[in-house]
């Protein structure tokens, strides 16, 4: 058996909290490409070792390591050895993350500086939030899961507050022209028409984005398409008409993209939900 036929990943909604998910997952060859989630990374690792590139630095994370990745904060995801890493993560929405800061009598959004730890009652009380979680318990999932979000938060969180500072002109630049990108998945505008709208030089645009976006424009677009595609799945369209639908050539296109960005196919990723959405209908 080849090292890649090993490899098994589940991501599916939590039952309870909209916005959030959950990945359970053994990689031995698959690496993420540099990406980023609109939601925090909180993972537990139990077997193995994995390595991710994050604000410029590689960090490995063994077993029982807890990893916090704030949202849109560009990232990358590999083995770190050649067995590979076995782990399982909760992906949290900042309307979580924000009502259980509330719960604690903080103010503002929990940021997590130190990205990895080793905490054993952490990691024992984010596993039983996701065992919780994966038998499709309400009650228990939506419990634990606030439970160990909180622990983790009055740990190792520090509260970010909205910048009051104006933002600088590579901001704006950004701030421009990802609008646009956004708005024309199908049919992006050139790189030289994005600096011509931005009032700038190509370099200057590159410039900015990889500063204050962590990719360059082109990934930055990639990234919109996949997140695009997210929503389009789990409101029940197919594979081929949601690639066409954010962007991409073909559905294998799609689909190869959509691995690297969250780990598992689309196709997998739309029946995941499927089978939640069925499973919280009230019965007859």
């Amino acid at each position: 058996m080849t090292a890649s036929a090993l490899e098994r990943a589940r991501h599916w909604p939590h039952p309870t909290f909209p916005g959030t998910d959950l990945l359970h997952a053994r990689y031995v060859t698959y690496a993420f490409g540099r990406h980023r989630h609109p939601q925090y990374a909180i993972a537990v690792i139990t077997h193995g070792l994995e390595a991710f590139d994050l604000r410029g630095t590689r960090h490995h994370a063994g077993p029982g390591t807890v990893a916090m990745v704030d949202p849109d904060i560009v990232h990358t995801g590999q083995a770190g050895n050649p067995g590979g890493w076995r782990y399982q993560v909760l992906y949290p929405d900042v309307d979580l993350m924000r009502s259980v800061t509330r719960d604690l009598g903080a103010d503002g959004l929990p940021t997590f500086p130190q990205c990895t730890v080793d905490d054993p009652h952490v990691a024992a009380a984010l596993l039983r939030a996701h065992a919780a979680a994966a038998s499709g318990d309400r009650l228990a999932s939506s419990e634990l899961t606030r439970s160990g979000l909180g622990l983790v938060v009055r740990r190792y969180a520090r509260m970010a507050h909205a910048a009051s500072a104006e933002p600088d002109a590579g901001q704006r630049r950004v701030a421009e022209t990802a609008a646009v990108l956004r708005d024309r998945l199908v049919s992006p505008p050139s790189l030289d028409e994005l600096a011509e709208l931005a009032g700038c030089s190509p370099f200057a645009l590159i410039r900015a984005y990889r500063r204050h976006v962590g990719m360059p424009p082109h990934a930055f677009l990639t990234q919109c398409r996949i997140d695009r595609a997210r929503a389009l799945l789990a409101g029940g369209a197919d594979v081929a008409s949601t690639a066409f639908e954010v962007g991409f050539a073909d559905q294998a296109h799609l689909s190869r993209q959509f691995r690297r960005h969250t780990g598992v196919p689309p196709g997998r990723y739309a029946r995941e939900r499927r089978i939640v959405q069925e499973s919280n209908l009230p019965r007859a």
